[in-house]
């Protein structure tokens, strides 16, 4: 799992973000309504997105929500309506790559915390939709230039089953965010 010590700018980041592992599942939630709590999530999810590019086997999709949430980690206990907006968030999504409810985008915009690793995309969804949202823009982390749209290293030859289909999908639309907003690889494109 992701190290999340030391990656922020004010100090370490679990100071501001708990976090808690379900399955295939990682809940990140804020320790305090406070703007460096926002900002250190945006920065663990900037993180957690950017993996990919060091660890093909890692790929997420995330929704990030912003209201009422009650844990307790030392009965297990993780409840509210932020969880369920962002599970729904995250599972209409068809890419690897992290999304923000309208709210949450309203509270990161008043409070300016990690504002500067937001874009505005044309995100892919289920049943071939598109819908205009904030989304983290993780090409902005640190890589080596990618000459060419191919970010994931695939596993089969031809496509044979459904499953196989989407997960298909899924990787392009995630490389076409890359292809489309990353200035670090803009600048080499053969197809400026």
């Amino acid at each position: 799992m992701v190290d999340f010590s030391g990656i922020g700018t004010e100090g370490d980041v679990t100071q501001y973000v708990g976090h808690v592992t379900f399955s295939d599942t990682v809940v990140l939630y804020s320790l305090e309504d406070h703007h460096l709590a926002f900002e250190h999530i945006i920065f663990a999810v900037l993180r957690i997105l950017a993996i990919p590019f060091l660890h093909s086997q890692y790929r997420f999709r995330i929704g990030i929500s912003y209201g009422e949430f009650h844990y307790d980690d030392g009965e297990g206990v993780y409840v509210g309506k932020a969880l369920i907006d962002a599970h729904e968030l995250e599972k209409k999504q068809e890419w690897c790559g992290a999304v923000l409810s309208h709210v949450a985008f309203e509270k990161v915009k008043m409070t300016g915390g990690g504002r500067v690793y937001l874009k505005e995309y044309n995100v892919p969804l289920k049943n071939k939709r598109r819908e205009l949202q904030n989304v983290i823009n993780w090409t902005l982390a640190q890589h080596d230039v990618i000459a060419n749209e191919r970010l994931f290293e695939r596993g089969c030859a031809t496509l044979s089953t459904e499953t196989e289909e989407s997960i298909e999908r899924k990787l392009r639309n995630t490389e076409q965010f890359h292809t489309d907003v990353c200035t670090q690889c803009k600048q080499y494109s053969k197809n400026p």
